[in-house]
């Protein structure tokens, strides 16, 4: 018998800090693109001698994650986001109009 796939099936994927809404199977892909493997951050930092270049061996507790996302709760997130860019241009234009 066949698994009927849900109508909406995205997750929230974190990377540190970033947080992004993709479909569940693109989410897993990434955890197979890492399993079984060292991952290293890279990192550039300025000093007085000039740029370093390092690489670092991350924890296991710095990898992604992967969280559950509902439709509903989706969908205000997405609200906000649009109410929130037109506050930004609505002040923009009044600030344009000084």
């Amino acid at each position: 018998m066949a698994t009927k796939k849900p109508e909406f099936d995205l997750v929230q994927l974190n990377f540190g800090w970033r947080k992004f809404a993709v479909p569940a199977d693109a989410a897993m892909e990434v955890f197979k693109l890492f399993s079984g493997y060292d991952v290293y951050e890279l990192e550039d930092k300025w000093s007085n001698d000039g740029n370093k270049h390092m690489a670092k061996l991350l924890d296991i507790t710095a990898l992604p994650t992967i969280s559950t996302l509902g439709p509903v709760q989706f969908h205000q997130m997405l609200e906000t986001g649009r109410m929130d860019d037109e506050e930004r241009e609505a002040k923009r234009k009044a600030k344009a109009n000084d």
